[in-house]
């Protein structure tokens, strides 16, 4: 598709829409403007899984904060001392959500309220802390959230340390 203009080319823009090519700006091809307008060309180069670019919205912390843009954090949960101090993984490890800044900043175990909580938690298990920091997001954010949360919880469930108790 390269030096094919998205104008003429209604499948490209689709594709871009959908998030399913990268796309990078390729030099504009008239120097000079025509009727105070450029034409520009964009070569396309699609990624080999078509996910080369997409946000992990839930899922293994490392994961998710890979993909995360300038104002966006990935959220623990259950946050990130317990996961570290009482199921001894790593903060990588650890199931997440990718959330805004200022979102995080409103949930149960950001900064001090996670002091709190780690106390007020005591004898849950990490399955219990997750249930209560999702029932925290949702009645802070509605719905908002919620495919990160799936995916994170199914992620979850593939570690030993959320197994469901006998």
């Amino acid at each position: 598709m390269a030096g094919k203009s998205l104008a003429k080319d209604g499948k490209a823009l689709k594709a871009v829409s959908q998030g399913n090519v990268n796309v990078k700006p390729a030099a504009v091809s008239n120097s000079t403007a025509s009727g105070g307008r450029f034409k520009m060309d964009l070569q396309m180069f699609a990624s080999s899984n078509g996910s080369q670019n997409k946000k992990v919205l839930g899922g293994k912390f490392k994961d998710v904060d890979a993909t995360r843009g300038v104002d966006e954090v990935g959220h623990h949960f259950p946050q990130n001392k317990f996961i570290e101090q009482k199921l001894h993984m790593s903060r990588d490890e650890g199931p997440a959500l990718l959330m805004s800044k200022g979102d995080h900043k409103l949930t149960r175990t950001y900064c001090g309220r996670g002091r709190r909580t780690m106390i007020v938690d005591e004898g849950l298990s990490a399955r219990e802390r997750m249930v209560l920091d999702i029932i925290n997001i949702r009645e802070n954010f509605g719905t908002k959230y919620n495919q990160g949360m799936l995916e994170a919880i199914r992620y979850a469930k593939t570690l030993p340390q959320f197994a469901k108790k006998s």
